[in-house]
């Protein structure tokens, strides 16, 4: 998370989605400490991170 929050998404700040960053640096974490990834945590992070339910579609 605090990796999440630090980052500048510069341009990319407004693209839809931006969420994904928290999804993206736990896959690496994970992948770096060779143990697989916690789906459950990476998406509770991702909506703290958004501060808001992520949306969804059917």
């Amino acid at each position: 998370m605090q990796a999440a929050r630090q980052v500048d998404l510069g341009e990319f700040t407004g693209w839809a989605d931006a969420e994904r960053i928290v999804l993206n640096l736990h896959r690496a974490y994970a992948d770096h400490a060779g143990r697989g990834l916690d789906v459950t945590a990476a998406f509770g992070d991702t909506i703290a991170w958004l501060g808001r339910p992520m949306h969804t579609s059917v």
